[in-house]
């Protein structure tokens, strides 16, 4: 196939455009999208990332006289070589998120969380860029018996 006069060939050819920012369909400055070469925005053969989480429990940490246990932890996710198709994969090189957490629970009834999530890499790819969130929740477990 021939887009934008560049030749794309492959079994990927017809799987979506990956850009956030633009497309490299034919016309598409007519609806307000740059354009983009078919090679940038389309998936590559092959993809891999990199995953990592952890986290530590400290118990019986006292705040204000009362016993919690404490649960700070933290989530990266990269995408280190090439793009996956979307919605079946989720890399795509140099673009990725990374939450940061910590826990409080009390008497295993009470439970505090804060959460920091925040987007990186490239805006060609990646459209949560500038999406950074915090999220405080806060729950109770009732016993019914």
């Amino acid at each position: 196939a021939t887009i934008n006069g560049t030749t794309v060939t492959g079994p990927l050819m017809p799987l979506d455009n990956l850009c956030s920012s633009g497309s490299d369909l034919p016309l598409s400055g007519i609806v307000g999208l740059d354009p983009r070469p078919p090679i940038i925005c389309r998936p590559t053969e092959y993809s891999m990332g990199l995953l990592l989480g952890g986290g530590l429990n400290y118990d019986n940490v006292m705040i204000m006289g009362v016993p919690y246990t404490v649960s700070p932890g933290i989530l990266v996710s990269r995408g280190m070589v090439g793009r996956s198709p979307r919605p079946l994969g989720a890399w795509l090189k140099d673009v990725g998120y990374y939450i940061a957490s910590v826990q409080l629970k009390n008497n295993k009834q009470w439970s505090y969380e804060l959460q920091y999530r925040g987007y990186y890499g490239p805006e060609l790819y990646n459209a949560e860029a500038g999406s950074d969130a915090v999220f405080l929740s806060m729950r109770y477990l009732f016993n019914l018996v």
